[in-house]
């Protein structure tokens, strides 16, 4: 049965390298370009090494990124049945895509307000440095949180077309090891899309803070591979 459920798993996130029990492939979470996602099919935890990714249930990643037939094998493999995968499968027939939307960090405090704390110096600071200042700040909407997961770190929204945040970027600035710390959830989106003309001429940069400094109608790819 491990077997095939890896197999299953395979067809999903494609290739790996072994390492003891533990099967490294691509996160689709973060889309490193390194086999970071470590997945155990004795135990059936999983874990991205980058994005902190991670569950206790490999179904979970086929159900998010497997196609309904994979799906419907890896539940037959445990004997089981998910009455959502019928939902799922007149999706898949009609062609309907779920939009992403996540909510910010809960200690989210925005720059774009009159009155901050004090503790915001030190995230103005930072963003002055990166040569960024009130005008980048309103526009990309950005802010910031001191406590929580993400605390010390810029954080920096991504807005759909339709006005709902899709993504955030979480960077440090207050020198963490581990510069950034994004959300565990898809990045293959347009960044700011609410902000992109798509009738003028687009600018693809590597990241966020290269998107602010290129000015108008520069969407980041969140990588340096297209």
């Amino acid at each position: 049965m491990i077997e095939d459920k890896r197999k299953i798993v395979t067809q999903v996130l494609g290739s790996y390298y072994q390492k003891g029990d533990e099967h490294l492939y691509h996160c689709p979470y973060c889309n490193h370009h390194k086999k970071k996602m470590s997945v155990n099919f004795a135990n059936g935890f999983w874990k991205c090494w980058v994005c902190d990714a991670r569950g206790k249930n490999i179904y979970r990643i086929v159900r998010k990124f497997g196609t309904y037939q994979q799906r419907q094998k890896y539940l037959e493999l445990d004997g089981r049945l998910d009455l959502n995968e019928f939902d799922d499968l007149f999706k898949e027939l009609n062609n309907i895509e779920e939009k992403q939307k996540i909510d910010l960090p809960e200690e989210f405090i925005s720059l774009c307000n009159k009155d901050l704390p004090m503790d915001s110096t030190d995230a103005f600071r930072y963003l002055a440095s990166r040569g960024i200042g009130r005008r980048e700040i309103l526009k990309w909407k950005i802010g910031y949180c001191k406590e929580g997961r993400y605390g010390g770190r810029i954080i920096v929204p991504s807005i759909d077309s339709d006005g709902d945040c899709n993504y955030f970027i979480a960077r440090s600035y207050v020198g963490h090891q581990r510069r950034y710390l994004n959300p565990p959830t898809d990045r293959d989106i347009v960044f700011n899309e609410l902000n992109i003309d798509w009738d003028e001429p687009i600018i693809l940069v590597e990241g966020v803070f290269d998107a602010i400094a290129a000015g108008d109608n520069a969407i980041p790819i969140l990588g340096s591979t297209l």
